[in-house]
């Protein structure tokens, strides 16, 4: 059975094409760098994180550089990410390992992912005050002085064996205020015991529940109540009371950023620039097919948005004249390859994948296709859009073959919608089902449901596929025709 791996295609699989710029011995990874879940800056620098790399783009002339493991980078499964005023930049590791990046030098900090501690070591956020980083993470608030890179501090959030997981940290009026799973707590910055979690006072004007963002504006606090199933709540904090409200007038909050006297807060959808008296809104339209997933935003100097959306790549949005643009790199459409096809100069990939034998994992359907010229260097295709009609049983791209005859001809085996096709060249896609093919719909599992579960090409370029559920397992394709099997 396959398993699903991480998108770091070695060296060997492609020795007759990078053999001419990659040394023997050596790896060359594909990384996607087309969806983006967190993003910062420094003062030359755009940051923006993907799950395995981050994207550097150089704001003064747009040019943009990938950073990985392979290049720096102590880890590959990236949390989040912050810079600060002084150009420090803090990435935070799934398996909270922490790289600070300072005067152009990696250092790595493993205190967090060596401590010995029961239960999630998870960093959820971070945030820089002064010289300090404060980490929110699952067991509490880990404190890093940026000077020395050495722990000054950890507060473990438990009261009486009760757990309580740090979600966000701010600072508003001289006071630290702490998000967690479990509502909002606070204490004087002044405080010499900011250890003991006792000595926090729990926020009791609001909901003992998961808060997952604060932010300071001007003389009110902002805190953001998660409702997985529902809208978001915000609560505001003006003149010493807290209260419900929709101020914002948005319903789903991802991220807070203020600069100067503006103050940015994103949705999925869309950001809103809130002033003294007056908002704007900037929407990226028309909506893409694969929809829209913004993560985070962030202003600029110029007071440009920078978007790290989780579908469509990091915006950048001009806020004087309302345009954007979207900003990826060469890569695959997804850190997820389950079978891949080589042929001649091409490299055909697929990210389907099964539980076990008979229970697919229903990824969304992806075509990634790379073509290497020794002299021009790496060229990545992908496609992504099957919200066509007609296409709506594309799921699980399974397995994959390229046509030897013509090239741009791609087939893919779907588990759910049986066979289909794709033409590189026009983008045009065929489907072959039970109304125009040999396959037969497994009628137990849903009308037209039809599993392929491997696809091979012959030497006489008879396409053979393997259909489960189903007496006549093998259907045969012949390419030399458009019809016969």
């Amino acid at each position: 059975m396959h398993k699903k791996i991480v998108f770091v295609l070695i060296h060997f699989l492609f020795i007759s094409l990078v053999a001419q710029n990659v040394p023997i011995g050596q790896f060359k990874e594909y990384l996607p760098y087309n969806k983006f879940h967190a993003v910062a800056q420094d003062n030359e620098n755009i940051y923006a994180a993907t799950s395995q790399s981050i994207l550097v783009v150089d704001k003064s002339n747009g040019s943009k550089e990938k950073w990985s493991k392979l290049n720096g980078l102590s880890e590959i499964g990236i949390q989040t990410l912050h810079a600060d005023s002084k150009d420090r930049l803090i990435i935070a590791y799934t398996n909270s390992n922490i790289d600070v990046i300072k005067d152009y030098k990696v250092h790595n900090i493993r205190d967090i992912l060596n401590k010995q501690l029961t239960g999630s070591k998870t960093i959820n956020n971070i945030s820089t005050f002064g010289d300090f980083a404060y980490l929110a993470c699952d067991f509490g608030v880990v404190v890093l002085d940026l000077q020395t890179l050495l722990i000054k501090d950890t507060w473990i959030t438990t009261l009486q064996s009760e757990s309580y997981r740090a979600r966000f940290l701010t600072i508003h009026h001289k006071r630290y205020y702490l998000a967690t799973d479990k509502g909002v707590f606070s204490l004087p910055v002044t405080a010499s015991n900011t250890a003991d979690f006792s000595m926090w006072t729990q926020e009791n004007e609001l909901p003992r529940l998961s808060f997952k963002l604060l932010c300071s504006y001007q003389d009110k606090l902002f805190a953001v109540r998660e409702e997985p199933s529902s809208i978001d709540s915000l609560f505001v904090y003006e003149n010493d009371q807290w209260r419900q409200d929709n101020l914002l007038m948005m319903n789903y909050i991802r991220s807070f950023e203020v600069k100067e006297d503006k103050l940015l807060v994103s949705s999925w959808n869309y950001v809103k620039i809130f002033s003294r008296d007056h908002d704007v809104s900037y929407y990226w339209d028309p909506v893409p097919p694969n929809g829209q997933d913004a993560q985070q935003a962030i202003f600029d100097e110029k007071m440009n948005v920078w978007v790290a959306d989780n579908k469509l790549g990091l915006i950048q949005i001009n806020a004087e004249v309302g345009n954007y643009e979207i900003i990826k790199a060469e890569g695959p459409a997804s850190s997820d390859a389950y079978e891949l096809c080589f042929f001649e100069d091409a490299l055909a990939v697929v990210p389907g994948a099964r539980y076990t034998a008979v229970v697919p994992m229903w990824t969304p359907p992806e075509i990634s296709i790379l073509k290497q010229n020794p002299f021009e260097g790496d060229y990545w295709w992908s496609y992504i859009d099957f919200s066509q009609p007609g296409l709506e049983r594309a799921r699980s791209f399974n397995s994959v073959a390229i046509n030897p005859i013509n090239t741009n001809e791609i087939y893919m085996a779907s588990w759910l919608g049986g066979l289909f096709k794709i033409n590189k060249a026009t983008n045009k896609i065929d489907v072959f089902n039970y109304d125009n093919s040999p396959l037969i719909s497994d009628r137990d599992n849903g009308e037209g449901a039809i599993f392929i579960t491997g696809l091979a090409i012959d030497r006489q370029n008879y396409l053979w596929m393997a259909q489960s559920e189903v007496d006549d397992l093998i259907k045969v394709k012949d390419l030399n025709t458009e019809s016969n099997y």
